[in-house]
């Protein structure tokens, strides 16, 4: 299955992910897969934990699909989308593949 595949998956059902990006775990809550304006093919997601070379805690990230690595989705779930969240891709993001 690919990387895109288990995303939406994810997103399907509401659940969290982890993977490797940057040579690091990162855990989050997958909002949308989309183009972005350069035509790269990324995920939306809020991050929880893990390394963040922004050291900004908590918030909204994204991350190509074609960096991560070692997906998995996890038992924990997602209740509601997070703040500041937009459907409808925002500024940052043109073709959704698939979102919340």
């Amino acid at each position: 299955m690919s990387i895109q595949h288990v995303l939406c998956e994810a997103i399907k059902t509401k659940s969290l992910v982890q993977f490797l990006y940057d040579g690091t775990i990162r855990k989050v809550e997958p909002h949308m897969v989309a183009h972005t304006q350069d035509d790269n093919i990324a995920l939306s997601g809020w991050y929880i934990a893990g390394y963040s070379e922004s050291h900004g805690g908590h918030g909204w990230r994204t991350y190509l699909l074609s960096e991560i690595s070692h997906l998995t989705i996890l038992e924990e779930r997602l209740s509601e989308p997070r703040p500041g969240y937009a459907s409808g891709g925002g500024e940052r993001f043109n073709t959704i593949i698939c979102r919340l």
